[in-house]
């Protein structure tokens, strides 16, 4: 507790109903949806086109050195300078953009019976852009969005998005292709279609964060609340 602040101890599920928070939490969850969907669909293609130990091993080995160089490159000179010129909505919406027009792309083909390798370098490109921004580009992002929080309830949305929205949200996306493979029979090719419409859902939940930070923002400035 500072400057005479009295600690905000409500149950954490109160935070829900603070629609910047609502939001927030919302995107948080689709993001981890999409994040695994795309996961689920790279290994099961990777597992398909590379049927010996030997090639599967140089591929992998071949994608993450390539995505690690990505990664540094655009931590040192792309992010940041990104975020500074195009601001918070590029932070929000570089992620679901890319990995609509990916999953788009791989979508389109798959329902057109367009070759298979054209899906799998779609998916190989979808996985590649989610791990490339998750790191460097998102994760700054939701930095810039507790700073218009109170000072005594940063630290506690940051606790429950980290510590219960996240494994929850991993969880029920465990569950929900376990009981899809389990009891529905569904394919790579649905939980792509799926990962499509989650994607459109989530870039919408970014947009309306965005603009609900905006009001956020310019409360906490009015209100002095942003410190030095």
């Amino acid at each position: 507790e500072t400057d005479g602040e009295i600690s905000d101890r409500r149950p954490w599920w109160t935070l829900f109903r603070d629609r910047y928070l609502a939001l927030f939490f919302g995107v948080s969850v689709l993001s981890f949806f999409g994040e695994y969907f795309i996961d689920y669909l790279f290994y099961e293609k990777v597992e398909r086109a590379f049927a010996s130990e030997e090639k599967l091993a140089a591929f992998f080995g071949m994608f993450y050195g390539v995505l690690g160089v990505g990664q540094l490159i655009s931590s040192a000179w792309i992010s940041g300078r990104a975020l500074t010129r195009y601001g918070l909505s590029f932070g929000l919406l570089a992620l679901p953009a890319a990995a609509l027009f990916t999953t788009g792309a791989a979508s389109m083909t798959a329902l057109f019976g367009v070759a298979a390798v054209a899906v799998f370098w779609s998916v190989v490109a979808a996985k590649f852009f989610d791990e490339l921004g998750r790191h460097t580009i998102e994760m700054p992002a939701y930095r810039i969005l507790y700073q218009p929080l109170a000072p005594d309830q940063r630290l506690r949305v940051q606790t429950v998005r980290e510590s219960m929205v996240e494994p929850l949200s991993i969880g029920v996306v465990g569950a929900l292709l376990w009981a899809g493979e389990k009891f529905f029979g569904i394919q790579s090719s649905h939980v792509l279609y799926l990962t499509v419409v989650v994607v459109i859902a989530w870039a919408v939940l970014c947009w309306l964060l965005r603009r609900e930070y905006t009001v956020r923002l310019t409360r906490a400035l009015t209100a002095r609340r942003l410190g030095a």
